[in-house]
């Protein structure tokens, strides 16, 4: 349990930049559905 996390806090910052990312494109490709 505790490894899992450690590598989860040490690599945070590049999945939530990724996910930023990911959010930005979704809503982006979301408006151009509509």
């Amino acid at each position: 349990m505790m490894a899992p996390l450690g590598i989860i806090a040490g690599l945070g910052d590049l999945p939530v930049a990724i996910a930023e990312n990911a959010i930005e494109e979704g809503q982006g490709a979301y408006v151009l559905r509509l």
